[in-house]
């Protein structure tokens, strides 16, 4: 039956479908969220015309106020119905490979798509492949550098956020004997935001601490709220701000040093929350490189994080506080940072730190340029 629904994909594809897919990207969604943002800029970052960019979202079907952004781009489809229905997902994988090998498609890029590692053995040779890896999962569960890893001599070059998951990748190459090398090139994320003002906004002694993001279990922000608990029972100036959704778990039972502002996708309204904090905060069990941290640190927030993916790398002395992820009471550790913050002269000079590392090594015009010269040379 699978095989079947494939053959009327790639007939449907071939016959019916007449539009052309040039330049091809497969994301999971069109959320609010740091992998979404990355995708956005990498969108940007090549300027092609719109009516020849397709952009195939294989995960999670969203709101019409998330897919409006992808649309500046490009035309948007969704074959989100076929994670859930095996037989739309062959027919998918038929009718993709179909209108892509018709096309004659210059490119395709995937990325947090498990259907696009399914889709590329299906596509012509001579089309150029590139994948994007965030982040490493932990070794008993299946993440996409394991389901990218049977498919891995396919790529003309794939793209990761930070070194460690390149060495991850080359490590497995290296146990499976795989020969074939290509290129594995390491493009960190960036900041982009149109706002070159980023001084502290500070009228008192309190020190504001922020958490952005979702609350899913590897954030395991239950963390954080611990640490404003045991803040409130001490009697310490330090206030929490929650943004982002579902917190709903914490809100009823949350001492009033917490303040919970909800989802903020516009990028004004979180630029001044970053202004008006002094401390970021990500507990995190795994990362890639977390679009909050860094644009947080570009707004001179400290941050006291978890040494999980690429955040060693981000986060050294001279500008935060890394807390190793598997340590116990990491909330108590949070409190006790906070306090040595409070009682000595380093968060200014931390915050001047944070701003000029972002500016220097994180910009979005870097980004830009590595993508383009990436994805566009030789076409």
């Amino acid at each position: 039956m699978t095989s079947l629904l494939f053959n009327i994909g790639k007939l449907v594809g071939l016959f019916w479908f007449k539009q052309k897919f040039k330049y091809v990207f497969f994301f999971h969604s069109s959320n609010f969220g740091g992998a979404e943002s990355v995708h956005l800029d990498i969108l940007e970052s090549l300027s092609l015309k719109p009516s020849e960019v397709s952009i195939v979202f294989t995960l999670f079907k969203d709101s019409d106020s998330g897919i409006k952004r992808f649309q500046k781009f490009g035309n948007t489809f969704n074959c989100s119905s076929g994670d859930k229905n095996r037989l739309l997902f062959f027919f998918y994988l038929g009718l993709f490979s179909s209108i892509i090998n018709k096309s004659n498609s210059k490119f395709v890029f995937g990325s947090v798509s498990y259907f696009y590692y399914r889709l590329v053995p299906f596509i012509k040779k001579e089309i150029k492949k590139y994948d994007l890896i965030h982040a490493l999962v932990n070794e008993n569960q299946k993440g996409f550098e394991h389901m990218s890893e049977p498919v891995d001599f396919l790529f003309t070059r794939r793209f990761v956020t930070h070194n460690g998951i390149k060495e991850y990748l080359l490590k497995r190459r290296k146990s499976k004997n795989n020969v074939y090398h290509s290129p594995i090139v390491v493009i960190p994320n960036a900041v982009n935001f149109d706002i070159n003002e980023t001084s502290k906004i500070k009228s008192n002694n309190q020190l504001n601490c922020l958490y952005v993001g979702r609350n899913s279990a590897e954030k395991r922000v239950e963390i954080i709220f611990n640490a404003a608990v045991i803040a409130k029972a001490q009697e310490l100036p330090f206030k929490f701000t929650f943004v982002g959704d579902k917190f709903e778990e914490f809100i009823d039972r949350a001492p009033e040093n917490c303040n919970f502002a909800g989802l903020i996708t516009n990028k004004n309204e979180l630029s001044e929350i970053y202004k008006i904090s002094d401390i970021i905060l990500l507990t995190s069990e795994r990362e890639g490189l977390p679009m909050s941290i860094l644009e947080a640190m570009y707004f001179g927030c400290v941050p006291i994080v978890t040494n999980v993916g690429g955040l060693p790398d981000l986060v050294d002395k001279k500008c935060g506080y890394l807390i190793r992820s598997t340590s116990k009471d990491i909330d108590i550790q949070i409190v006790d940072i906070l306090n040595h913050i409070q009682s000595s002269h380093e968060m200014i000079e931390k915050s001047i730190n944070c701003s000029q590392k972002i500016k220097n090594e994180y910009s979005i015009e870097l980004f830009k340029i590595a993508y383009r010269d990436n994805l566009l040379y030789k076409l």
